[in-house]
């Protein structure tokens, strides 16, 4: 008899301190500040002007001017460009409303 009052009692307790008024941090209160990415390649270097491999990880980070299709060159953040006669010099005009601090309209 005493086994079973203590196991109520036991029990009684575990609910209680189950029922605390302390809330666990929400995590609305501390934003993440960084991005989680998982690959089997080694990811060394994410620059595009050292490129060796890491494509798939630069691809989450920049955007081209221009893609390759099936079709051939497309624009994308490029509206449209220019190559000199002699091939040496692209001109770049960037679409309407694109933000970028990097190159403030043509890039050549």
């Amino acid at each position: 008899m005493f086994m079973g009052k203590l196991f109520v009692v036991v029990i009684a307790l575990l609910g209680l301190a189950g029922c605390s008024q302390e809330e666990p941090p929400s995590k609305a209160e501390a934003p993440r500040t960084e991005l989680a990415y998982a690959s089997t390649k080694d990811i060394r270097n994410i620059n595009p002007h050292l490129y060796s491999g890491e494509m798939a990880a630069q691809n989450m980070v920049f955007e081209p001017l221009v893609v390759n299709t099936k079709e051939g060159v497309k624009p994308w953040l490029a509206e449209s460009w220019e190559i000199s006669p002699d091939g040496k010099e692209y001109t770049f005009d960037q679409i309407d409303g694109l933000i970028n601090d990097f190159m403030k309209g043509k890039v050549k």
